[in-house]
């Protein structure tokens, strides 16, 4: 994550034996993404509802372990999802 990325976790839920990690980031002039830790230690799925798609960038979200790192455009700020164990 850029300096000027910020992330949070603002809820997390037990459904059986996952968990669903809930959050925000926002960016500021300038950045273009970064990692996420989601507190998981193993993400199935990540998804943001304001990413937008670059044709010039792939991928737009890459997961390793508990952290996804995606790229967003310059000044954009949402929520994020990430579902896992």
């Amino acid at each position: 994550m850029g300096a000027d990325q910020t992330y949070a976790v603002n809820t997390m839920i037990s459904v059986g034996d996952l968990k669903l990690v809930i959050g925000t980031y926002a960016n500021a002039s300038g950045s273009t993404g970064g990692a996420v830790s989601t507190g998981l230690a193993e993400v199935f799925h990540f998804e943001s509802n304001c990413m937008k798609s670059q044709s010039t960038t792939e991928p737009l979200i890459a997961i390793s372990a508990g952290v996804a790192t995606m790229t967003v455009v310059d000044n954009e700020d949402g929520q994020w999802m990430a579902i896992g164990i």
